[in-house]
């Protein structure tokens, strides 16, 4: 919720930094593939198509991250856990 609000007050600067991570991850990515490269000699399309994925994968865990460091300054530690296989009709 506090990403949401950030980004809606300060669009600028959020487009900013998701830039900056964007290229930060691709930056990542290809140290990745560079040693990758030097080590086994050869780079693959597999090679290329998993860095890119890296990227993608470390975008989608941005706002856990967002989210866990808000829950550790409210204290708000509560898990709520889904049932599974448990019929709750009667």
């Amino acid at each position: 919720m506090v990403a949401v609000v950030f980004a809606f007050c300060h669009i600028k600067t959020f487009l900013r930094l998701i830039l900056a991570l964007i290229g930060l991850n691709f930056l990542l990515a290809l140290y990745t593939a560079i040693k990758y490269r030097c080590d086994k000699k050869k780079v693959s399309i597999k090679t290329i198509w998993n860095c890119g994925g890296m990227i993608i994968y470390n975008i989608i865990l941005f706002p856990a991250i967002i989210i866990a460091f808000y829950r550790k300054l409210t204290g708000n530690q509560q898990w709520i856990k889904t049932t599974h296989g448990i019929s709750t009709s009667s």
